[in-house]
C-alpha cells in the first residue's frame, strides 16, 4: 500500500513537470514568433527609412552640386565675357552687329481685279498688215505690223497725232482697260517721243483731236527712255480746271524685246495704273464723279523715224465698284 502511494505520488510529479515544461516550451514559442515578427517590422521600417533618408540626402547634395556647378559655370562665362570684352576683334563684332541692323521687309500683292463682262476687244487680226486698222480714226497715220518673237498683229502709230477705237463710245462708272505696248528702237542714238493714253468726255467725237480741251480727261503718258530711264507722267482736267502732273521713273521698258502689259482699273473718281503687276499709281480722286466719259485715245506728240511704239489685245470690260465706302 505504502508502494502505490509512492508510485502515485511519482506519476502525479511527472505530470506536473510535464505539464510545466511543455507549458514553458509553448510560451517561449510565442516569445519567439512575436520576436521575429516584431524584427521583421523593425527591419522593413528602418529599410524603408534608411531608402527616404537616401533619396532626400542625394536630393541635397544635388542642391548643393547644382548650386555650386551653376556658379563654376556663371564664373567661366563672365571670365570669358570679360575676355572677348577686351579682345579688340570682339568689340569690332559687337560694332559691326550696332551698325548693322536687320533690315525689315514689307509685302504687298498684285490686286487688279480685270472686269467679267467684255464690252470690246482688239487683237487687229480682221486687219490686213499694212493697213490702217478699219474700226479707228486719226489725224495723223498708222498701220498694222508684226514684230519678230512677239506673235499676233501691232498697230504702229508712227506719226505725231490722236489715235481713237471707234468702238468704244462709252465708259462704265466702274471699268477696267488693259492692253499690251512694245516699243520698237531701231535707233541707239535717236530720242524718244511719249505715248499718251487718255480718257476723255468728247463733245464731239468726230474731233478725237480736242480731247485735251474737253471738260474732262485724264492721260498718263510713257517715255520709254534708250536704258532704263523711262518715266511715267500724269496730268487731268476736272469739271474743266486742271491739275498738274506728276512724273514717276520706271524701268519696265529697259528691254525692248518685251510687251508691256498695261492695265487701267476705274472706280468711279478712282483709278489705278498698272505696268505689268506693278502698280504705278493709285489715285483716290483723279477723276470727276459726275463725270461722263466716252472716249479712250493715244496720242503722241511728236515721233522719232526709228522709235516707235505699237498697241495689241486691246480688253475693255466692266469692272467690280469700290466698295471700301461701304465698310
Amino acid at each position: 500500500m505504502k508502494k502505490l502511494l509512492v508510485f502515485s505520488s511519482l506519476l502525479c510529479f511527472t505530470f506536473f513537470a510535464q505539464g510545466q515544461i511543455l507549458k514553458k516550451i509553448t510560451d517561449r514559442a510565442k516569445q519567439r514568433t512575436i520576436d521575429k515578427a516584431n524584427q521583421k517590422v523593425n527591419t522593413g521600417t528602418d529599410n524603408t527609412v534608411d531608402t527616404a533618408f537616401s533619396k532626400t540626402e542625394k536630393g541635397v547634395k544635388d542642391i548643393i552640386t547644382g548650386d555650386a556647378d551653376k556658379k563654376k559655370k556663371d564664373s567661366v562665362q563672365n571670365t570669358n565675357s570679360v575676355t572677348d570684352n577686351n579682345n579688340p576683334a570682339n568689340n569690332n563684332n559687337a560694332s559691326n552687329i550696332t551698325d548693322n541692323p536687320a533690315s525689315i521687309k514689307s509685302y504687298s500683292k498684285y490686286d487688279f481685279v480685270p472686269g467679267e463682262r467684255i464690252i470690246a476687244f482688239e487683237d487687229f487680226k480682221q486687219d490686213a498688215i499694212g493697213d490702217f486698222p478699219a474700226k479707228w480714226n486719226t489725224n495723223a497715220s498708222g498701220e498694222i505690223v508684226t514684230i519678230d518673237e512677239n506673235p499676233g498683229h501691232w498697230f504702229m502709230m508712227h506719226r505725231a497725232g490722236t489715235f481713237m477705237p471707234e468702238f468704244i463710245d462709252s465708259l462704265h462708272d466702274n471699268f477696267t482697260f488693259e492692253f499690251d505696248l512694245i516699243t520698237l528702237h531701231g535707233n541707239k542714238t535717236g530720242g524718244w517721243p511719249s505715248f499718251h493714253t487718255a480718257l476723255a468726255e468728247l463733245s464731239d467725237r468726230d474731233k478725237p483731236h480736242h480731247w485735251q480741251t474737253a471738260n474732262n480727261n485724264f492721260y498718263f503718258s510713257v517715255y520709254a527712255g534708250n536704258s532704263t530711264d523711262g518715266s511715267i507722267s500724269s496730268a487731268r482736267r476736272k469739271n474743266g480746271g486742271s491739275e498738274a502732273s506728276v512724273q514717276i521713273i520706271t524701268h519696265h521698258f529697259a528691254d525692248k524685246s518685251k510687251p508691256v502689259h498695261i492695265s487701267m482699273w476705274r472706280q468711279k473718281e478712282r483709278l489705278r495704273i498698272y505696268f505689268n503687276e506693278e502698280k504705278i499709281l493709285d489715285l483716290p480722286r483723279a477723276l470727276a464723279a459726275d463725270a461722263k466719259f466716252n472716249s479712250i485715245l493715244y496720242f503722241i506728240p511728236s515721233v522719232d523715224e526709228d522709235n516707235r511704239y505699237c498697241v495689241s489685245n486691246l480688253r475693255l470690260a466692266v469692272g467690280a465698284p469700290d466698295t471700301r465706302k461701304k465698310i
